[in-house]
């Protein structure tokens, strides 16, 4: 009987080890999703021609999927046109980019297509879209002044993303915990952040990041805000973008970063973005 019962406790261990073998990527699943602007020739507004989404069945194949329209915007996108997709991660230098998927336009210049995210891990970047003759004409960026803009993403603990061994400086990068973390669009102008089982009775500071930004945090990312966390961990505050934020007074191709004060060492912790994996 003894023999039996350690022989199925060393089973179970091994099948146990199976599983732990098999364990998803680390880090905070959950939908993202986020606008595709076409700036306007001025560079400081845009158009919103659609949006993408990530992990619409938590990893699936064919779970991710592109939208473009041409509806209310003049002119429209071009008919029958194939964009070329790829997805550029922040703060890599030199920028590190993956081929995502190609998306071609109808007659009305309008598109949808699902798609499968390329790469296992976790991500914080930019979804560009080029065609002939146009290279990044379409980006993903978030809109911030607009009641029918969407923003939604999981925040990834900085030490579990996939950057390149050459990444830039993004401070020194903690430790903290994180149970789940999302910031959302809302309100027109504010965009909520809130943290669950994070480190307790800690100050965050909030910051954006946009693409290529130059320096370190403290010095390229401009602040947002700040928040505390409870004995749990858990903690929330809403903020916004100033007209001194960033080149663009109507959107931003970047990402939210959640770090503590410098008065607490400054170390970045979290990071918008998405987790793929099957």
């Amino acid at each position: 009987m003894r023999t039996r019962t350690l022989l199925a406790i060393l089973l179970c261990a091994a099948f146990s080890g199976a599983l732990l073998a098999q364990t998803t990527t680390p880090g905070t699943p959950g939908t993202f999703m986020e606008d595709i602007q076409r700036p306007t020739s001025n560079g400081a507004t845009a158009d919103r021609v659609g949006d993408v989404t990530v992990n619409i069945n938590n990893g699936t194949a064919g779970d991710s999927r592109i939208n473009l329209t041409s509806a209310g915007i003049t002119p429209g996108l071009p008919p029958h046109t194939t964009y070329s997709v790829k997805f550029c991660i922040l703060a890599s230098n030199p920028v590190q980019c993956h081929a995502v998927t190609t998306i071609t336009t109808d007659a009305s210049g309008n598109a949808q297509k699902n798609f499968t995210f390329p790469r296992l891990g976790n991500y914080v970047g930019v979804f560009f879209f080029s065609r002939s003759g146009h290279t990044n004409e379409l980006v993903s960026a978030v809109q911030q002044d607009s009641g029918d803009s969407f923003y939604n993403a999981h925040l990834q603990r900085v030490r579990s993303l996939n950057f390149s061994s050459t990444n830039k400086s993004i401070g020194p990068q903690g430790n903290d915990p994180l149970k789940d973390g999302t910031v959302v669009h809302h309100d027109f102008m504010f965009f909520r952040v809130t943290l669950a089982g994070a480190k307790p009775a800690t100050t965050y500071s909030v910051r954006w990041c946009e693409f290529g930004f130059s320096g370190t945090p403290s010095t390229g990312c401009p602040f947002l805000g700040q928040f505390n966390t409870d004995q749990n961990g858990n903690g929330s505050t809403d903020v916004e973008f100033s007209s001194s934020t960033d080149r663009h007074s109507t959107f931003q191709e970047g990402a939210f970063l959640i770090r503590h004060l410098n008065t607490q060492g400054g170390a970045t912790e979290f990071l918008s973005g998405f987790v793929v994996k099957r």
